[in-house]
């Protein structure tokens, strides 16, 4: 323990500059999940004594060894994650930016690792497919999503969207119905509020188009093709997930969708099923960290809303 204590000691006052700091990330990212590097170069000095020596020298003094070297960069984020530090600023980082990386690879990936039964990871993947529309609609609401930003957004909310699925699978092969009803509920609902959202913003940036023509306002807009895009692959990536959870939550929740699948049947539609205090909950919540402006907040969202297919 005295070794432990006087490591730390004498390193307690060493500090690194935000490029440093952006170079221990990279080499996390790159040593413990096998991505590509942040490409930023470091002193090479203080990360090597502090971070790397220092932690294989913690452990080695704990008796542990280790095959790999990516066991150690793997504590080394968990350890960096568990400070608050960087995560904080990663947590709240948007696609084009910086330390968005951070949050995909590093952070959401311990998430994912950490989620244990297949409920928790079913649910950790709900979650985040959501934080990737959130994403998406930030950058829309000031104007900065782009056409390739939006792609890799949208490839992203699939592969979520697909790990959720097969997470539903094994729960269905296990007969947990209850906890597939309980997740399928939440991700519906979320869907529910984000192509609500999207469709929202998707008509407000037609009329922003219109008005900056006739009055050269500086209101933010995005090209509405964009979203209409996003929102089109989006439908499509939930429809499996929709149809894999409505009999569990149909039959959990005692739920009547009859007369709405009748009314749509002339179009194929998706029928999203809504907690809808949990959708104003929701919708409140996206307000502040979203901006997700009032009227969009003021939206009833109904217990049955079917999404036309594109």
């Amino acid at each position: 323990m005295n070794n432990i204590n006087s490591i730390f000691k004498e390193h307690k006052e060493v500090s690194m500059t935000q490029s440093e700091k952006e170079s221990v990330w990279s080499m996390i990212s790159t040593q413990a999940f096998d991505e590509e590097p942040l490409n930023i170069k470091a002193k090479k000095p203080i990360i090597s004594v502090m971070y790397y020596n220092g932690i294989l020298s913690i452990l080695k003094n704990q008796g542990l060894s280790f095959v790999n070297k990516k066991y150690a960069y793997s504590v080394l984020a968990g350890a960096l994650i568990l400070s608050g530090s960087i995560s904080v600023f990663a947590e709240g980082a948007l696609p084009g930016e910086l330390l968005y990386p951070v949050k995909t690879v590093v952070i959401e990936k311990i998430k994912v690792a950490v989620a244990i039964t297949p409920e928790e990871k079913a649910e950790t993947e709900a979650k985040l497919a959501a934080k990737r529309l959130e994403e998406i609609e930030k950058l829309a609401l000031v104007g900065k999503l782009d056409t390739s930003i939006a792609e890799q957004s949208a490839d992203a909310f699939n592969t979520h969207v697909t790990n959720l699925e097969n997470h539903l699978k094994t729960l269905e092969q296990n007969n947990k119905l209850v906890s597939i009803a309980k997740i399928g509920l939440l991700f519906q609902t979320k869907m529910a509020v984000h192509t609500t959202i999207l469709k929202d913003i998707e008509i407000h940036n037609r009329a922003l188009s219109s008005v900056k023509v006739m009055s050269n306002t500086k209101i933010p807009i995005i090209n509405p093709s964009i979203v209409i895009h996003v929102e089109n692959k989006i439908i499509k990536s939930i429809s499996p997930v929709v149809i894999a959870t409505k009999k569990a939550i149909v039959e959990t929740y005692q739920i009547d969708d009859t007369s709405v699948t009748e009314n749509t049947n002339k179009k194929p539609a998706v029928i999203l099923h809504v907690d809808e205090k949990e959708a104003k909950n929701y919708l409140i919540e996206l307000h502040d960290t979203v901006g997700i402006p009032e009227p969009i907040v003021e939206t009833k969202i109904p217990a049955i809303l079917p999404i036309v297919l594109p």
